[in-house]
């Protein structure tokens, strides 16, 4: 037995002139060159389908039934895309929160707002198409609402009342508390007597 020597190809040692595809820019041998260029031609021609894995899992189940039905109703729609409003009315409002830098203030006119926005009958306010959807079936509810009874309104009178006398108690309380601290010796606040 001989010890391992690398393979001869034929053609080892004599340079081989390969010239280039024109289509895929891979290189051939001049004898090649026609039979992959025809071949070539055909595949880049052709625009491939897209492998649908699904299609081929279902083949055979019941879910084939299924999945032919789901395909007729899925009809992508174009959106329209109006993304320069949106920009422009998005700088509008910054400047706006920012404050009138000419002293010219102009409220937001209902040309500003997005065109895709769903304005509520109920209330007025402005949604995007999927939360006016939501919106609009509950604030129909929310405004043919009865008033809540008087009692409960004297409840929320009186829970006020007591918020607002439990706020100036604690006022009154620090007062006192800094009116003392005044009457104290200017020494034990590590303050010098400024008439003395």
């Amino acid at each position: 037995t001989e010890g391992a020597s690398p393979r001869k190809r034929p053609g080892d040692g004599v340079n081989i002139r390969l010239i280039p595809c024109n289509i895929c820019h891979r290189q051939f041998k001049e004898d090649r060159l026609d039979k992959h260029s025809s071949v070539c031609e055909k595949i880049h021609q052709s625009k491939r389908k897209t492998f649908d894995s699904s299609k081929y899992r279902a083949k055979g189940t019941d879910l084939e039934n299924f999945m032919k039905t789901n395909d007729q109703c899925k009809t992508p729609e174009l959106k329209k895309n109006n993304w320069r409003q949106k920009h422009e009315a998005f700088i509008r409002n910054l400047r706006q929160v920012r404050g009138p830098s000419t002293g010219d203030f102009q409220p937001q006119s209902s040309s500003d707002l997005n065109p895709d926005y769903i304005t509520c009958p109920h209330c007025g306010r402005h949604f995007a198409p999927g939360p006016a959807e939501r919106h609009i079936p509950k604030c129909q509810n929310i405004k043919s609402r009865p008033p809540p009874p008087r009692h409960q309104n004297k409840i929320l009178k009186l829970s006020k009342q007591y918020k607002t006398h439990q706020n100036t108690k604690m006022h009154l309380v620090s007062l006192s508390v800094l009116s003392k601290c005044k009457s104290l010796d200017p020494r034990m606040m590590g303050q010098t007597p400024s008439n003395t």
